[in-house]
């Protein structure tokens, strides 16, 4: 079993605890969901469990093993197997068959038992096909099932999971929660953190932590009977309705004609883009959708000038498209922020796209602790600290922040509200219908439904060619697999 016995964590930055007298089991064959806002103190559980972080008062312990002991924890660990959100975070091998006998390896296996489990693994994952590939060509969802694989060929007692759909589009998310459904029923304990209550459904527990507390305890059907308190829990059920106020439209921002983008993939050149051709207006609102792979950030690095265009062409404000246009002029959120985040404090990171652009320091600053208020986040609380232990939504916040702060006049947002709980969600959403006001919005979305309310138009990306949804087919705002 793994127990976690009166956990407190309690940071020297804040005034209260984090998290105080927390106390819950996993038993193996058991799934536990854990709910909760953004710092909540989910993560941080989780580093626990791991024995990664010490906490101020109480203890985790797995099989006997105390957590909280270097030598018993390392000794644990081989019966844990981690899954975080990134499955990029996870992934240390250039050859798919490589990454999954890496745990196996360390448990010093004989070279036939790691071959064995390696097979096993990939064919429970579903990625029997896939064992001569290299990695960073697989999709997101395939990624995930690797990272999955990896840990299953340990063959842990507990797999531990930190959001480890939020990344992806509905069909891979499918794939990974019947992947988990699969591990209880062979016998493991599941301890898994999410912000979708729909991934919950079918959990033995649910957990809902609030204010440093265990706010619920117990099923599907039990939570959704205290639906009163979800805005307090950071739990949301239908995606509140955004509206925006309608611009005319009549200047042009892109013009792209016949865009496509290639790349050679071993010996066989792989179409990431083909023969893009729309018309994208100033202030327009636009949200782009499609499979994990369909080409959806690879055409928002075109459009920030990140990459080269294969073929075609892109005109920016009726001129030719360059990185030099680009600068100070477009603003891009990346799907995962950690790669935009460099600063010593948040503060700093943030004040550097104004800084850059010709800003005084003072003005940098000032422009930076603005744009963290409006994405919620108190500049007194948050600017000291570092980028570096953020929780997965505070960082996507800075990261936004760090985009504002220079007022581009295009905003390309990448799965802007991943990893976000249901307030934060919600005012990304708004803020991004608020800055169409002054700004050009693109939004690339496993979750169209979050923001058709506020689109002008919608985009459908399969196999990298790009073509536009009939208006009267958008559904209005409501939270993704609520039909399921």
């Amino acid at each position: 079993m793994l127990s976690f016995s009166d956990i407190t964590i309690q940071y020297t930055t804040q005034s209260q605890p984090l998290l105080s007298n927390v106390s819950f089991d996993v038993e193996q064959g058991k799934h536990v969901v854990l709910l909760g806002s953004n710092g909540s103190g989910k993560s941080s559980l989780m580093l626990c469990a791991l024995g990664f972080l010490a906490p101020s008062d109480g203890g985790v312990v797995a099989d006997g093993f105390s957590m909280g002991d270097a030598h018993q924890a390392h000794q644990a660990r081989r019966f844990l197997g981690y899954v975080g959100q990134n499955p990029d975070d996870g992934i240390v091998a250039t050859h798919v068959t490589d990454e999954v006998a890496f745990g196996p390896e360390n448990l010093g296996l004989p070279r036939e038992e790691i071959a064995r489990r390696v097979d096993e693994a990939l064919a429970k994952v579903g990625l029997s096909d896939y064992k001569n590939r290299e990695p960073h060509t697989l999709s997101g969802g395939q990624k995930q099932r690797l990272v999955i694989a990896g840990a299953l060929a340990m063959h842990p007692r507990y797999l531990l999971l930190d959001e480890p759909c939020s990344m992806l589009d509905p069909a891979a998310r499918g794939d990974i929660l019947a992947l988990i459904e699969q591990a209880r029923a062979e016998g493991l304990g599941i301890l898994h953190i999410t912000h979708d209550i729909f991934e919950a459904k079918n959990a033995d527990e649910i957990i809902v932590l609030c204010g440093g507390a265990v706010a619920f305890r117990g099923t599907h059907s039990e939570l959704l009977q205290h639906e009163s308190d979800f805005d307090e829990w950071g739990i949301e059920l239908k995606a509140p309705f955004v509206e925006r106020d309608g611009i005319a439209l009549s200047e042009t921002q892109y013009d792209l004609e016949g865009v496509g983008v290639t790349y050679l993939e071993g010996n066989q050149q792989i179409s990431a883009l083909r023969e893009a051709s729309i018309v994208i207006h100033k202030n327009e609102f636009i949200v782009i959708e499609g499979q994990t792979g369909a080409g959806k950030s690879t055409l928002l690095k075109a459009l920030a000038g990140l990459l080269d265009v294969t073929t075609g062409a892109i005109t920016f404000e009726d001129q030719p498209f360059s990185t030099k246009r680009a600068r100070g002029a477009v603003g891009l959120v990346f799907q995962n922020p950690e790669m935009s985040l460099f600063g010593e404090t948040v503060l700093d990171d943030v004040a550097f796209g104004p800084r850059n652009f010709g800003a005084s320091e003072a003005e940098a600053l000032q422009a930076a602790r603005k744009s963290l208020s409006e994405v919620g986040l108190d500049p007194v609380t948050f600017g000291q600290r570092t980028p570096l232990k953020l929780s997965g939504g505070e960082a996507r916040k800075v990261a936004l922040a760090g985009v504002l702060a220079f007022s581009p006049r295009v905003i390309l947002a990448d799965e802007p509200t991943a990893a976000l709980d249901a307030s934060g969600r919600l005012a990304v959403r708004r803020l991004l219908a608020q800055c169409s006001r002054a700004a050009t919005v693109i939004v690339v979305t496993h979750s169209p439904e979050e923001f058709v309310s506020m689109a002008d138009r919608v985009f459908h990306l399969e196999d990298g060619s790009i073509s536009e949804v009939e208006k009267g087919s958008w559904k209005r705002a409501s939270l993704r697999g609520e039909s399921n």
